[in-house]
């Protein structure tokens, strides 16, 4: 009987053992995925910040394509003043 006993004792001890790893492997694939969660919406505020400073660069290259148009406009008004002096 002391044998039998023993032996549950055994059983229990490693089941508990092995729960035990169980919670830890499970503690740590949750901070694991805790940290790719924050890596996640890291690179998506990022994304944010690099689309909203493309719209700027091509608003501000735009501008740029209107004032050299522009530009040009008057260069050939210019010249054309300065050919019929």
């Amino acid at each position: 009987m002391s044998e039998i006993a023993t032996g549950i004792a055994g059983a229990i001890e490693q089941q508990s053992a092995t729960t035990q790893e169980i919670a830890n492997n499970s503690g740590h694939a949750a901070s694991g995925t805790q940290e790719v969660t924050t890596a996640i919406v890291g690179l998506t505020e990022a994304s944010g910040v690099v689309g909203a400073s493309a719209g700027e660069v091509l608003g501000d290259g735009n501008g740029l394509s209107q004032q050299s148009d522009r530009l040009r406009e008057q260069m050939q008004q210019f010249l054309a003043r300065v050919r019929a002096a």
